[in-house]
Order: C-alpha cells, then sequence, then structure tokens
C-alpha cells in the first residue's frame, strides 16, 4: 500500500485483481446503479456500471463498445450519453438511434491491465418531460486487442431506472 499522507492517514487499496479465465471477462458490476430515480433535466445520470476483468497475462485495449437502450423510454430520453471510469470521463457524448449508441477509439477507450479489473460507468443527460419512464442499458458488444472469455455471455443487461419529476436547483 501507498500512503496518501493528509491528515486522515488513509492508504490507497490495493488493485483488485481479476481471478482466472483465458481472456477479457465482462459483467455488471456489484454495484451497479438498481431502482434509483433519475430526474427530468438532469445531467449525468447513473444508468449502469460494467466491470472488465483481464486475468491473462497482457494488457487488453477495449477499442469499441456497443449499447443498446432498454426499458418503456424513447431514445430521446438520453439526450447525451458518456463513459466514465470513477469520476474520469472516457469519451465525448454518444446520441441514441433506433435503441443503440456505442462508444469507439481505435487507439483505445481504456486499458485493462494484465491481472487487473477496469470499472465503467454508462451515465446520460436525462432529457426533460420524461417523468414517468424507465430507462435502462444493454452491452451488446465488445471489441478489443484480446479475446473475450469463454464465460462471457452477451448481452450483459443493466438495470432499469425511473425517471422522476423534481425541480433541480440551479446556479448563475
Amino acid at each position: 500500500t501507498v500512503s496518501t499522507g493528509g491528515t486522515t492517514g488513509g492508504t490507497t487499496p490495493p488493485p483488485v485483481t481479476a481471478g482466472t479465465g483465458n481472456g477479457l471477462k465482462v459483467m455488471l458490476a456489484a454495484d451497479s446503479p438498481n431502482n434509483i430515480a433519475l430526474v427530468q433535466g438532469q445531467a449525468i445520470g447513473g444508468l449502469a456500471k460494467f466491470t472488465f476483468a483481464n486475468p491473462t497475462g497482457a494488457e487488453i485495449k477495449v477499442t469499441n463498445l456497443a449499447f443498446k437502450r432498454i426499458g418503456v423510454s424513447n431514445d430521446s430520453t438520453l439526450a447525451n450519453v458518456y463513459l466514465y471510469n470513477g469520476s474520469k470521463r472516457l469519451t465525448d457524448s454518444a446520441g441514441v438511434s433506433n435503441t443503440a449508441f456505442s462508444f469507439n477509439d481505435p487507439t483505445g477507450l481504456f486499458t485493462v491491465p494484465a491481472g487487473q479489473v477496469y470499472t465503467v460507468s454508462v451515465l446520460a443527460d436525462i432529457a426533460g418531460s420524461t417523468s414517468g419512464q424507465q430507462v435502462g442499458v444493454q452491452l451488446t458488444a465488445v471489441t478489443s486487442s484480446g479475446t473475450l472469455d469463454s464465460s462471457v455471455a452477451l448481452p450483459v443487461n443493466g438495470y432499469t431506472q425511473t425517471v422522476s419529476a423534481a425541480t433541480l436547483s440551479t446556479a448563475d
């Protein structure tokens, strides 16, 4: 462990290991949003979290992720969709067309180090006048520099979230 210093004297937790397998594993993260209320008009609402585990001895670059919007909602409900790792934005916004959206970067959207895991959040700006809709995402395809583990079964569904109406505060 590496000391972070400061007044709390905390430490950086060790990386989570990927276990065993024959290729990149993809699964819904244990802490993926489940039955949360999104607010119409909000920015970067949490839709799903996916964990990518690399049990191999070489890093794996993920170059494309394809998704599908699920739930009782419209494509326009998700005004802009992004990928994040924690608080770090990984991508520019994607739009939803015919329920589908994807992210592509031939140099790598992100890299999963050998023997480690990497978690990606799907966040979206929620359009106004969408109260009562239920929306979620489904991971439908993964392209990477390594093969997918034989245990991976796509698609991987996130949970659906309900869009509610509320007055959000603003700042000038």
